[in-house]
């Protein structure tokens, strides 16, 4: 894909399953390589067969579509994002390399690699595999609409945010039985919402585990490992319950301004404070 595609409303892009959809690598100012969804994008991937969305440079997909003979390397950041401005559910995608939207002068912006931008009804994303985001692996932005987005069953590795979904108050959302691994910031950050169920879930590998700012949260079933603060609250009333929380860096549970919350059944392992 060379420059910035559009699907505009109310048309249909349909991608069969198996697809591999390579960015152009761009390091000028400007933009780096987009697609926008004003419409339908019907990605029809399915459990053995992903539809794949990746850099130009990234031979392991597709093979050698840059012609260099595998001289040059894939990177995070080598292509923008794909930015949903509409409804649409994202199941069986593999997205791998991206997450630098903009670049001017050594001043960058928009690192986002799947960026959901306020969409009624809101939109599930399933059964995805992110890999190696510039920052943000997947940013869920509604502060709009009464939506229920959710979040579930994807694997996230590599990237310095896992989830990060800012919301509203009257948002409700679910993200649940993802797996995500080895960034260094948080794998899942939730900021201004009315209320989140956040339940079985695996993170490893984060300065904060799980964050919640702002709002109501259950926060229940996950296996929080190697993180720095677990689970971080600030300004939260929050169920937490049934967590295994192991090898805690820095303090397991960070309670941060008016927290009310209520604890059990949870297990606390090979901490270091």
């Amino acid at each position: 894909l060379f420059g910035e595609l559009t699907i505009s409303s109310p048309t249909t892009l349909s991608i069969e399953a198996g697809t591999i959809i390579k960015f152009e690598y761009f390091s000028g100012n400007g933009y780096r390589r987009r697609l926008i969804v004003d419409g339908t994008l019907d990605a029809q991937g399915i459990e053995s067969n992903h539809v794949v969305f990746t850099s130009n440079r990234d031979d392991s997909s597709g093979g050698d579509t840059n012609g260099d003979g595998g001289a040059s390397s894939p990177a995070p950041g080598d292509w923008g994002y794909i930015k949903i401005n509409s409804s649409n559910n994202l199941q069986y995608c593999t997205i791998k390399y991206g997450g630098k939207g903009y670049y001017y002068s050594g001043n960058h912006s928009e690192y986002y690699m799947l960026w959901v931008n306020n969409v009624q009804p809101a939109i599930t994303i399933s059964n995805c595999t992110f890999d190696r985001a510039f920052e943000k692996a997947i940013y869920y932005f509604d502060n709009q609409y009464q939506a229920m987005p959710v979040v579930q069953d994807n694997l996230i590795m590599n990237s310095p945010f896992g989830i990060y979904l800012i919301g509203n108050e009257s948002t409700e959302a679910n993200i649940s039985g993802n797996e995500i691994i080895n960034g260094n910031d948080v794998g899942i950050n939730v900021h201004d919402i009315s209320s989140v169920i956040i339940n079985d879930n695996s993170v490893t590998g984060f300065g904060d585990g799980i964050s919640v700012i702002n709002g109501t949260a259950i926060i229940s079933g996950n296996t929080l490992e190697s993180c720095g603060s677990s689970i971080r609250l600030d300004d939260v009333n929050a169920t937490i319950t049934g967590n295994e929380i192991l090898n805690s860096s820095s303090y397991p549970l960070n309670h941060i301004n008016n927290v009310d919350a209520s604890y059990s059944g949870n297990t606390i392992t090979g901490s270091l404070k």
